[in-house]
């Protein structure tokens, strides 16, 4: 966890940990013990291990394994070594683990969550990138997306739970057992640093988006992969221009849509975009009135919630757009502290 003492651990020993780390990852499961409860499957012994080898893997990357990353300037010869030594291998028993979850095979949460982060972490690195780029696209649309789109788990929460719904939604620790998080960060890691994939996933987004058949569920996939590349897209000369134009088509008419998860992902997509210079006011004032009708006469908490984080990013990072709500302070006032008494 916060030192490798490399006088003592010899690069044998270590290979051989690493190889058991590898093996554990690969063996399969029994398929027969899975129980109809994803908590109670987290449990079992063979998904446990699982756990541990994926967390171990994960970290020694992380921390000692990733040059130009590493912890301290002691490991930066060990990790040329670690990249050279074991990426092929451990990086191909990640993906066929993944190979399990595209076929719909119960992989844990845990283990999904680590896989993605070793994934993130190796997109940096050319020497890993190779051996992942083939597979980039196939894991943004069989892995990523379904991850990040709307669950039947989130659908359940959200009608028995709406407060359990925020705090799950808001709360920074469940991350580490989230893989939703980490599909974000992985996603942003790929359009960020490697060339032609935001391409890949803009066209995938408007296939997506203007499908007359998609899905609510879907819908909320794709906006929620457009509002995680809020700080790449405008950026990038080609896309830089659109993205007020982009939020007008595809994020305004959510908050007429009929279903509560996305009404509360256009203002949290909104929110993400909240650094963008709005240069039509009235594309500012309709966002501000969008988010405060949302705050005010939204029947889901979970969508005022959302809206009242996408005034005040607003407020903060465009001061003019306080002008479009001054009438309503006292009303916004009044219901963020029922929203603030309620969850």
């Amino acid at each position: 966890q916060y030192a490798l003492p490399l006088d003592i651990i010899t690069r044998e020993t270590f290979a051989q940990w690493m190889e058991i780390c590898r093996q554990v990852l690969e063996r399969p499961t029994n398929p027969a013990r899975l129980d109809e409860s994803p908590d109670d499957n987290m449990e079992l012994p063979e998904w446990k291990v699982k756990k541990w080898s994926t967390h171990i893997m994960s970290r020694m990357f992380e921390r000692y394994g990733s040059p130009g990353n590493v912890v301290s300037k002691e490991y930066e010869e060990f990790a040329k070594w670690y990249l050279e030594t074991f990426s092929t291998g451990i990086i191909q028993a990640l993906f066929k683990m993944l190979d399990e979850y595209r076929k719909k095979n119960y992989v844990s949460p845990r283990v999904l969550t680590d896989i993605l982060n070793y994934l993130k972490n190796s997109v940096s690195h050319s020497f890993t990138w190779r051996i992942i780029k083939p597979h980039a696209i196939a894991l943004i649309q069989d892995v990523i997306f379904p991850l990040m789109s709307f669950s039947d788990a989130d659908e359940e929460l959200w009608e028995m739970d709406p407060v359990e719904y925020i705090r799950q939604k808001f709360d920074v620790f469940d991350d580490i057992s989230s893989p939703v998080p980490a599909a974000e960060t992985l996603l942003h890691s790929l359009c960020k640093t490697r060339k032609g994939i935001l391409n890949s996933v803009m066209a995938a987004f408007f296939q997506i988006i203007n499908n007359p058949n998609i899905t609510p569920k879907e819908k909320d996939g794709a906006l929620h992969m457009i509002g995680s590349l809020a700080d790449v897209l405008p950026k990038k000369k080609i896309f830089k221009d659109q993205v007020e134009q982009l939020l007008v088509t595809y994020v305004f008419p959510g908050f007429q849509s009929p279903n509560g998860h996305l009404r509360a992902r256009s203002c949290w997509v909104l929110h993400s975009f909240h650094d963008i210079k709005i240069k039509n006011p009235e594309n500012l004032a309709k966002i501000m009135q969008l988010s405060t009708n949302a705050l005010l006469t939204d029947p889901d908490l979970p969508v005022k919630v959302e809206a009242a984080v996408a005034i005040q990013m607003y407020r903060v990072s465009q001061p003019e757009s306080s002008k479009f709500i001054e009438g309503q302070v006292k009303g916004i006032t009044i219901e963020l502290l029922k929203v603030i008494r309620e969850t």
